[in-house]
């Protein structure tokens, strides 16, 4: 104490703050002219200092609130919080840093200009980085929630990316281990598919999950492919499991029921988590590759000549029966074992039928002249990860035995999955198959090569072996006594692997040569073709066996003799479908050597040719194209597989396959150079309203690097009347040119010249195919890892 004047006074304390700054409680207002001198002051003297705490709250509150009240914020205000936030994020006082991410974050949603300015901030965007790696879970937490908040826009996203957030946030979700059991589903409406991830308690792991599928899925290629490594390996195998236990909700309807069951809800649903799995499947194969020679000898035998001899005298002409080898077992017998192995023992299949149901989703349509799996992935965004689909996926049938109509299961009943849209099966409706079996009706699943990775690799062995972008494989289950599809002819070509039993099959001559894959043609054997059936063929197929049924062969299948007792046992064959494209017939090979041609020769005349020769030559070739194709039309052999994509490098006239295929392109050379006059082919031009469409995949032709933008020449049948008038004004120069071209192109077009630009083209197509495989694939992995 102190006497002056003789008043008592209280010494004074001596304060620790600088002259200009006093001390404010939580309570205490602050002016707004004040928040930015007093932040900066503070930050600038200690921004650490326990004692400035309080004072630094509230400037952030204040701050944060008048972000809100400004519509939109004003920029200087924006400005000076990003001036601050770098050091309040990092700042070692929990409350200030969680604090500056919920006050960054509010921005961030103020406005998309905000967003942007924030995200342009590479400091800012690097400090909340840095508090969401935290130890201390509130500011961890807290940093996550902001950086969703700045995920709202597309900038946001690409920024984040770049300065490695998705990595960071795959790390803390390694560290917190999320487990499966605490994530469920949040139902928005009356279908569990469109329902969100929640939890009852833990947030944190619920908002985690949610920014590490939203930045996965704003992933391009580049960015997808710098996941590698233990930890990457280390989320998948959590990832999937996650994914394991929300199918498993989805199919039987459990979960979170209503809100009042849950605190912790985000806008992620099924399909953004499904799309994320996928996605980061793209940079990585499912599946160990499998020789081709493996998959040559287990089905043609051993030795290339068995191959041969089958390329020459069944390939597309006639049907072929494989016996298997005495004393093997489908367990040991080549590819059928690794059918045994992946399926499980054969002879409990039809217990496990419903199970196995359980474990897949349905392998969505993609357009068969998709070239980019991301526009794929956006056209499904709201059904990926979906429950298998009635006729898509799955189906349940028998043939009546007297009126040999096809019978449909689902028809007959009052299942769910005729009261929707899509068909999508539920869980009841997968235990109802299995009654269906005990009825009679054979159980066909589509897609087999999507769900099994053993599958998946002898379909690509026979893709490669074949030359075509995919194979195909369905499986069906037949009980005893009984036929399941109708007699019926297919687009494809099979082979038919008798897994289990035993089933007969009767094989008709074909009304129809070569029918073309996606020609709408009807696949059943009707009464006009009621003729074929006194020249048939009968073949028993035991376990063990596989049969080649050539595309437009009617076929139909039993598991009973006529005038036989009934088999006791039922059947279960996987049949593998060699799909012929467009492309990869003759007749595509043929419109790429024409096109690989034209390129040439335009090359070599457009600098000395007046404009209307080249006109004319250009119209000549897109007529040429036309004729390509109408031949392919009449003439089956154009609709044959072209082998060149098959063929391994060097070329050798040695090899058989090479000069087989070389012989096969000069006849077909030979036809074009003899085939339609111009006048006829004009006609029929305008009479084909589907050519424009056959020959759309000609576009993806157009991005080589030997083209040049100037050289590159679009098939546009549409502009039909351009070239009628074209011609009518020009007739007998059109005629001339016409004629002309088709001679130097039937003179000059080497084999060779066009198997690179060929080749190119189908690892085009093999790519978003595996890409597709691989994502679909990574979707059933989860019965690996149970």
């Amino acid at each position: 104490m102190m006497v002056e004047g003789g008043v008592r006074k209280r010494k004074t304390k001596q304060s620790n703050l600088s002259p200009r700054l006093v001390r404010v409680k939580d309570g205490d207002a602050i002016d707004a002219s004040s928040v930015s001198p007093l932040l900066l002051a503070t930050l600038a003297d200690d921004p650490n200092s326990s004692s400035r705490r309080p004072l630094i709250r509230r400037c952030l509150m204040h701050l944060r609130s008048s972000l809100f009240s400004q519509s939109p914020p004003q920029k200087l205000s924006v400005t000076l919080l990003l001036s601050f936030l770098p050091t309040l994020l990092i700042s070692k006082h929990e409350d200030i840093a969680r604090l500056a991410s919920e006050t960054l974050g509010a921005a961030s949603l103020c406005s998309l200009e905000t967003n942007e300015d924030i995200v342009m901030d590479a400091v800012v965007v690097r400090a909340l980085i840095h508090a969401l790696r935290s130890s201390r879970m509130k500011v961890s937490m807290a940093a996550c929630n902001a950086i969703l908040d700045l995920s709202t826009s597309s900038a946001g996203r690409q920024r984040l990316l770049e300065l490695s957030a998705l990595q960071f946030l795959i790390s803390k979700c390694l560290q917190i281990h999320i487990s499966p059991s605490v994530v469920s589903l949040l139902c928005k409406g009356n279908t569990r598919r469109k329902s969100s991830l929640a939890s009852r308690e833990d947030q944190y792991a619920v908002s985690l999950l949610h920014a590490v599928i939203t930045l996965v899925n704003a992933c391009n290629v580049e960015q997808l492919e710098r996941f590698c490594g233990k930890d990457m390996q280390e989320f998948w195998v959590s990832f999937t499991k996650l994914w394991a236990e929300v199918h498993n909700q989805v199919l039987h309807d459990t979960g979170l029921k209503s809100g009042r069951q849950v605190s912790c809800v985000n806008n992620t649903g099924v399909n953004g988590l499904a799309h994320s799995i996928f996605k980061l499947s793209l940079t990585s194969s499912q599946l160990a590759p499998l020789p081709t020679a493996f998959v040559k000898r287990s089905i043609f035998g051993p030795g290339e000549s068995c191959f041969e001899a089958f390329l020459s005298s069944q390939w597309e002409t006639s049907p072929l029966m494989v016996r298997r080898h005495s004393g093997s077992s489908t367990e040991n017998d080549g590819i059928l074992g690794l059918f045994s192995e992946c399926l499980g023992p054969m002879e409990s299949f039809p217990t496990s039928l419903c199970s196995m149901l359980h474990g897949f989703v349905s392998c969505l349509p993609i357009d068969s002249d998709e070239l980019d799996i991301f526009s794929f992935l956006e056209d499904v965004k709201n059904e990926l990860g979906c429950p298998i689909v009635y006729q898509q996926d799955l189906r349940v049938l028998r043939t009546e035995s007297q009126s040999k109509a096809e019978v449909h299961f689902f028809n007959e009943s009052t299942s769910t999955c005729y009261t929707k849209p899509l068909h999508f099966l539920s869980s009841s409706d997968m235990e109802n198959c299995e009654e269906a079996y005990r009825r009679g009706y054979t159980i066909a699943l589509r897609g087999m090569e999507f769900r099994f990775t053993c599958i998946a690799a002898i379909t690509d062995a026979l893709a490669s072996l074949f030359g075509q972008p995919s194979v195909g494989a369905n499986l069906y289950l037949t009980p005893p006594n009984s036929q399941g599809l109708a007699c019926h002819f297919d687009d494809h070509c099979v082979f038919v692997c008798q897994l289990f039993g035993g089933k007969q099959w009767t094989i008709y001559p074909p009304s129809l040569q070569l029918p073309r894959l996606y020609d709408q043609l009807d696949g059943r054997l009707g009464t006009s073709a009621e003729c074929l059936l006194d020249r048939h063929r009968k073949f028993l197929l035991s376990e063990g066996d596989i049969m080649y049924i050539p595309r437009g062969y009617p076929h139909e299948a039993c598991t009973f003799e006529a005038g036989a007792a009934a088999s006791s046992n039922f059947s279960l064959h996987l049949t593998i479908g060699i799909e012929v494209e467009p492309p990869f017939e003759w007749e595509g090979f043929l419109h790429v050597a024409l096109h690989i041609w034209y390129l040439r020769w335009q090359k070599q005349n457009r600098t000395l040719a007046e404009p209307l020769f080249l006109s004319l030559g250009e119209m000549s070739v897109t007529l040429l194209h036309a004729v390509i194709e109408v031949l392919g039309a009449s003439d089956p052999t154009f609709r044959k597989a072209c082998f060149a994509g098959a063929l391994a490098p060097p070329l050798d006239n040695n090899n058989w396959l090479y000069s087989n295929q070389k012989t096969a392109y000069s006849s077909l050379v030979t036809k074009i150079s003899t085939g339609l006059a111009i006048v006829e082919l004009l006609k029929k031009v305008e009479q084909r309203e589907n050519l424009c469409e056959r020959l759309r995949w000609l576009c993806h032709l157009d991005s080589g690097e030997e083209t040049s933008k100037d050289l590159r020449h679009r098939i546009n049948f549409t502009g039909i009347q351009d070239i009628l008038a074209l011609y009518s004004e020009h007739k007998d120069r059109a005629e001339a040119s016409f004629l002309f071209v088709k001679s130097r192109f039937c003179g000059e077009a080497l084999f060779d010249d066009a198997i690179g630009s060929y080749k190119m083209l189908l690892e085009k197509y093999k790519k978003v195919r595996n890409e597709y495989k691989n994502g679909i694939l990574s979707l059933h992995q989860k019965k690996n890892l149970s």
